[in-house]
């Protein structure tokens, strides 16, 4: 019945998956490919009656030492993770308060940011193991760009994504800006991101 639970998981997971995908074959779904195989030959191994003790030692070291190698592989992207969140944090901390002095300084309120990533955006911050899309930089995906502004005190803006051709006329060098750059145009902003 154990077996049964987790190769419906696994098989679960992967249907699922196929559904939220993106652009990267992401760990969700990589593990749960090797994840099949591997767990039914561990079942069947420890199932069999012949394997009896130095070979069930040799498995059951083997499958600690996976186990190990597992949490330590996972501790440190997690650790990872919270130095990413930081500085994205400041980041946009920094995005923000560049909007709010444009405002100070214009007396114009600025109701859209517009975004964009330059022609090749670092997609993790020096010193971060990327991991696939975990501990990706937020700011370089579409998708979390203004989840990260309001989350750093963007809340009073819209935002939309920059066509293509607003990004090469607003900001003519598009590749390896490395910062991020910033364009007002009366209550709008545009951003760039490296």
């Amino acid at each position: 019945i154990y077996s049964c639970i987790i190769i419906f998981s696994i098989v679960f997971g992967l249907i699922l998956h196929f559904f939220t995908k993106d652009i990267w074959l992401s760990e969700r779904s990589t593990m749960i490919i090797a994840a099949i195989p591997a767990f039914l030959l561990i079942f069947i191994l420890l199932g069999a009656k012949n394997l009896v003790g130095k070979n069930r030692i040799i498995l059951g070291i083997f499958i600690g030492l996976y186990a190990i190698t597992q949490a330590i592989s996972m501790n440190l992207i997690g650790l990872d993770l919270l130095k990413n969140n930081e500085l994205e944090f400041l980041e946009a901390r920094s995005i923000v308060l560049d909007v709010k002095e444009y405002e100070k300084t214009s007396g114009i309120k600025v109701k859209t940011i517009y975004y964009a990533n330059d022609k090749s955006p670092k997609q993790a911050y020096d010193g971060i193991r990327q991991s696939l899309d975990v501990n990706v930089r937020g700011l370089s995906r579409s998708w979390s760009f203004p989840g990260v502004l309001k989350l750093a005190g963007g809340n009073d803006y819209s935002y939309m994504k920059m066509s293509l051709s607003e990004r090469d006329t607003l900001f003519p060098k598009t590749t390896n800006t490395s910062k991020t750059s910033l364009v007002y145009i009366g209550d709008s902003g545009f951003v760039l991101i490296d």
